[in-house]
């Protein structure tokens, strides 16, 4: 649920997952982080989000890709 939330730019429903302790860092297909995804999207205030929540800006899916490049 949060990394299609994070996909889709649905920020309330991100909010309302980590408020109830979704774990930031689930990976998904090819092993893509929430952030990372959120990232490629241009969902900037998710990308806060989930790093004020502890998400890892270093996660990696499967091709070596981060939030960062």
């Amino acid at each position: 649920a949060l990394r299609q939330a994070s996909q889709n730019g649905h920020v309330a429903i991100v909010k309302l997952l980590l408020d109830h302790e979704a774990y930031p860092d689930i990976p998904g297909f090819h092993k893509t982080s929430p952030l990372v995804i959120a990232a490629q999207r241009g969902h900037y205030d998710i990308v806060s989000l989930l790093l004020k929540n502890g998400a890892n800006v270093n996660a990696q899916n499967k091709n070596g890709s981060t939030a960062l490049r």
